[in-house]
């Protein structure tokens, strides 16, 4: 069994367990992307949308759990740590002192031991939140894997399709060749005319294409183009033309 597909298994044995019936992961658990069709894809798609959905409200529910989890289980230890500061403090008294704080040992430590189910409650919640989303980070992780190897074979059926397309052009090309070759020269199949008029046929397709750059290109700025216009550019910005310079400013030119 694939890695994938062991963490599909373990992922869905957890909603299962749990009883959360979720289509969207049953679809993508299911999902083979060696046979996968165009509308199976599509399908997948979309619940991989719904899965994302429910992880990210999965997610928000436990950092709620956790932060209602985490206070409560810190003020319980805080006030564990105080019940044992009064038990020392009982154990050290003498007479009637004594017997007032062993009262109120007894009672708080009744009441810890009320609030200690309701904080392991809040706690186990807190642990099957996050099991959730530990379970969605798992099917998303191997959903995405599945995508990547729909997405790898997609590219290698595009990469084959582009060679047997150069393939069948370069055939027609040379069939074409081989006929110009017998009307040219019967004494070759591939003569001299032939090669002409590949020649030729390159020759234009590079020149149309050339042409359609030149006239796709934006048009050139008069600041750049027109040798006034720049001239004029550069005096106003201060600069003198070569021939207006002194030696020295030539000079100082060239200096680095």
């Amino acid at each position: 069994m694939s890695t994938q597909a062991l963490s599909f298994a373990g992922a869905m044995a957890f909603l299962k367990l749990n009883k959360i019936v979720d289509a969207g992961a049953s679809f993508l658990a299911t999902l083979d992307p060696q046979t996968a069709t165009e509308a199976d894809i599509k399908q997948a798609e979309n619940h991989l949308t719904e899965v994302l959905t429910k992880r990210a409200c999965a997610r928000r529910e436990y950092d709620t759990a956790n932060d209602a989890s985490s206070r409560a289980k810190q003020n319980y230890e805080s006030e564990v740590a105080g019940l044992k500061v009064l038990m020392d403090k009982a154990a050290s008294a003498q007479g009637d002192e004594k017997l007032a704080l062993n009262a109120k040992v007894n009672a708080f430590e009744a009441e810890l031991q009320a609030k200690k189910g309701n904080v392991q409650a809040l706690l186990a919640t807190t642990k099957s939140k996050k099991d959730l989303v530990d379970t969605y980070d798992t099917i998303v992780s191997a959903a995405q894997d599945k995508f990547k190897t729909i997405q790898a074979q997609a590219q290698q059926a595009i990469d084959r399709l582009n060679i047997a397309k150069k393939q069948e052009a370069i055939a027609k090309d040379k069939a074409e060749a081989q006929r110009l070759g017998r009307d040219g020269s019967q004494g070759s199949s591939f003569g001299l005319r032939a090669l002409s008029a590949m020649a030729d046929k390159s020759e234009i397709a590079t020149e149309v294409e050339n042409e359609k750059a030149a006239t796709m290109a934006p048009p050139a700025s008069m600041a750049t183009a027109d040798a006034d216009v720049a001239e004029a550019i550069a005096e106003a910005n201060g600069q003198k033309p070569a021939s207006e310079k002194s030696e020295a400013e030539r000079l100082a030119d060239l200096s680095l």
